[in-house]
């Protein structure tokens, strides 16, 4: 907010000076075009007067308006992440996965926590419908971006743990983003979308406490279908494919080598078979 108001009164000194700036060259230009009386010039003055007040209060109108636009986003926000925390289903389902990540879920023996590799189903206590209320939550999230309504830059430090964390995670992912990814479409692209917006290196990595690895790149959801579900679901081409699991997985291969019946995993047993490097997801 106090970078937004340096800008604003840099514009509107800006603004000030282009005008002043105009009225000197266009009082010079009368002057020693058409020689006019000092009556004339008085006029002269009075009326680029008004004209630089207009101005003026046509700038403050207009970043008064941006102010309130800003104000309503922000209160929009604030009653969103309102919606969120006083839904008692997405904090415990918060917490669950909350444990996970800690490795204190106390589900299974041993060492074995969010990021252990396994095909284990998880064991945690959680309904269908539940799971499906929390992505559907996100749904709207994506909807509104999309309209134009709001900005991952605003809703990143609210929502982006919460999301990544949970579609990221083996229950999400084994009990409704897998078997069933027709019907969640939208995660898959909010998922596409905000990866990308997370890889730029000003923003900021997702990684849990007292962990080295971060839950937005931990389980990816381009993992869970074939190459030409995953184009289909997020709306991209295989060469957008082929770059996104290049950047996020490591994997290189070219649109040439691209098989829509193949997920990520079986590109790494087939560099495997031909003795190149393999590259783990």
């Amino acid at each position: 907010m106090v970078n937004n108001d340096k800008k604003r009164r840099l514009l509107l000194l800006l603004i000030t000076m282009i005008v002043i700036s105009l009225a000197v060259v266009v009082i010079r230009f009368i002057r020693n075009t058409f020689s006019p009386t000092d009556i004339d010039v008085i006029s002269l003055y009075i009326t680029l007067a008004e004209a630089f007040g207009l101005v003026i209060s046509l700038s403050v109108a207009i970043f008064q308006l941006i102010d309130s636009k800003e104000i309503s986003r922000a209160s929009f926000i604030t009653e969103l992440n309102k919606s969120y925390v006083e839904n008692e289903d997405f904090i415990g389902l918060y917490n669950k996965l909350q444990q996970c990540i800690d490795g204190d879920c106390g589900l299974r023996e041993g060492t074995y926590d969010y990021f252990t590799e396994s095909d284990h189903d998880c064991l945690a206590d959680v309904k269908k419908s539940e799971i499906s209320n929390y992505l559907t939550f996100f749904e709207t999230l994506y909807i509104l971006y999309c309209r134009g309504g709001i900005k991952f830059q605003i809703i990143d430090d609210l929502f982006a743990y919460r999301f990544f964390m949970a579609v990221h995670s083996r229950i999400f992912q084994q009990r409704k983003l897998k078997p069933q990814p027709e019907n969640f479409k939208n995660i898959y692209r909010l998922e596409y979308k905000w990866m990308y917006y997370h890889s730029k290196p000003k923003n900021k990595v997702l990684k849990a406490a007292g962990h080295t690895k971060d839950v937005y790149s931990a389980r990816l959801l381009i993992n869970l279908v074939e190459g030409d579900v995953y184009c289909r679901l997020v709306g991209i081409t295989r060469r957008a494919y082929c770059r996104f699991m290049k950047k996020f997985l490591g994997i290189n291969i070219s649109p040439k080598e691209y098989s829509g019946a193949k997920t990520p995993s079986d590109y790494i047993i087939f560099r495997r078979d031909t003795d190149e490097p393999a590259t783990s997801v």
